[in-house]
């Protein structure tokens, strides 16, 4: 009965497609060189914005010694994205979609650089965690362009046989800025240990008198060693924060200066059609259910997997993983899925309608390499730093052009409903899942094992969906 009722909501999107689809044939098309400056200043905007949003995983253990921030505070930060996400996602997909990608782009490039500028405003509490919520939060108001915007761009300045590549591009480039955050953040806000006094292995005798003495000037040490420790690292989160302001400020005056709209010529037959009424192709992804199988498959394991990463110090440090090891996992295992992504994508564009068999493939080697990362976290198997790497790696290499595959997917299959509409539907589910994960972490006492169990079960759920969803390719039909 699901399957039938699958084709016939897919028989009511395609006479959608034959009704719309009219491209006159002497209409030229013509692909732009300048679509690569396009694509980089829009990754760099992804990229700096996911780079804030995670900011603060990284740099746990220190911004929890410099502020005395506990886990939920540190979860809250994440969170903001999601919250922040879910009711805007609609506004800015019709301004994406109405009044194409400057508009969009540049506001959320302005948002960007707002949200992190304000962070600089004072160091002292609880003024500057009062700070921080507000710059995660305009960071947040960001997301939906950044996320949304993705396949958008590829559509708008790429030719079929290179939208995948360039959606993975992005994503490449994203996962550099996450990568530097996971570098440059321990780098700049390094963990600080101080040393405290000792009187155990003292071996003379010490009158009572003496004992109290010693024990007040050691308290009185401590308490200034402490004291120490927290003006370094408050001020080493300022000079951080500075940096950070001053690349989103000089992205946002580029941006300002030159970001087009949509090229004079289009560069694909697809891109050359009228898209749906915007209403028109909201209800027409809300009332499908492949659609929802999708969007369900895309959101459960990339919105828990993305939460999870955001948390990434807190969940290893509690297995006693200290951060510098955290953000060494990071760096490596995101740089090696670099040389897998771009291959994957390269061999989706000319295989352009197997993007369901790449995602069935990545998915069950996500599951397994993750099944073997958390019964090493959580000590059944024996720990060992080589293990810990490795596991992370296949983790990544998993991971690798996941994201751009789902956005091209859904985009394929829903054209001619707009993409940022569609994308941005599609992404809202990675946000309500990393909410709900985030908002859990919230809750006082928690911990942190079920973290790691809940994310094997989303992507077994993924993998299940993606095996029972039927393929369709209306946008790549029309392009051939």
């Amino acid at each position: 009965m699901a399957t039938r009722d699958m084709d016939k909501s897919s028989v009511r999107v395609a006479s959608v497609v034959n009704d719309v689809i009219s491209v006159p044939e002497a209409r030229a098309l013509h692909v732009y060189k300048r679509r690569w400056y396009i694509l980089l200043m829009f990754s760099l905007l992804d990229s700096i914005q996911a780079a804030v949003w995670i900011q603060w995983g990284p740099i746990a253990a220190a911004a929890e010694q410099a502020y005395g921030w506990t886990d939920g505070t540190l979860a809250l930060f994440a969170n903001w994205g999601p919250i922040t996400f879910i009711p805007t996602a609609l506004l800015w997909s019709w301004l994406l979609d109405s009044k194409g990608l400057r508009t969009s782009c540049v506001g959320a490039a302005g948002l960007v650089a707002l949200g992190t500028g304000v962070r600089c405003l004072c160091k002292d509490p609880p003024v500057f965690t009062a700070l921080v919520h507000l710059g995660q939060i305009l960071n947040g108001l960001a997301g939906p362009v950044a996320m949304g915007a993705v396949p958008k761009v590829s559509s708008v300045w790429f030719p079929a046989a290179e939208r995948t590549t360039a959606s993975t591009v992005m994503a490449v480039i994203v996962g550099l800025g996450v990568t530097a955050a996971f570098y440059i953040g321990p780098l700049v806000v390094p963990e600080i240990t101080s040393d405290r006094c000792n009187f155990t292995n003292v071996t003379r005798y010490i009158s009572p008198g003496q004992v109290r003495r010693g024990a007040r000037t050691c308290n009185r040490r401590h308490h200034d060693a402490r004291h120490e420790v927290t003006e370094i690292q408050r001020q080493n989160i300022m000079y951080y924060n500075y940096g950070t302001f001053g690349v989103c400020a000089a992205l946002f005056l580029v941006m300002l200066v030159y970001f087009p709209n949509p090229p004079p010529k289009p560069p694909s037959a697809s891109a050359a059609t009228p898209r749906l009424d915007y209403r028109k192709g909201l209800r027409i992804l809300v009332t499908n259910k492949r659609f929802w199988q999708i969007a369900v498959a895309y959101g459960v394991s990339t919105g828990t997997r993305d939460a999870w990463s955001s948390m990434l110090d807190v969940n290893l440090k509690a297995h006693g993983i200290s951060q510098e090891d955290a953000s060494h996992l990071g760096v490596y295992a995101t740089a090696g899925a670099i040389v897998v992504s771009l291959t994957v994508a390269r061999v989706a564009d000319y295989v352009k309608t197997r993007h369901k068999t790449f995602l069935c493939v990545q998915y069950g080697l996500a599951i397994v390499s993750r099944l073997w990362l958390v019964l090493l976290i959580v000590g059944t198997l024996p720990q060992s730093t080589v293990s810990m790497y490795v596991s992370y790696g296949l983790v990544d290499l998993s991971n690798a052009g996941v994201g751009p595959l789902f956005y091209e997917t859904v985009c394929e299959t829903y054209y001619p409903v707009a993409e940022g509409i569609t994308n941005l539907c599609l992404t809202t589910q990675n946000n309500i899942t990393a909410l709900i994960f985030l908002g859990i972490l919230s809750v006082p006492g928690i911990g942190t094992v079920w973290m790691n169990w809940l994310l094997i079960a989303t992507y077994v759920l993924a993998f299940i969906l993606l095996v029972t969803m039927p393929a369709a390719h209306s946008r790549i039909d029309v392009d051939q």
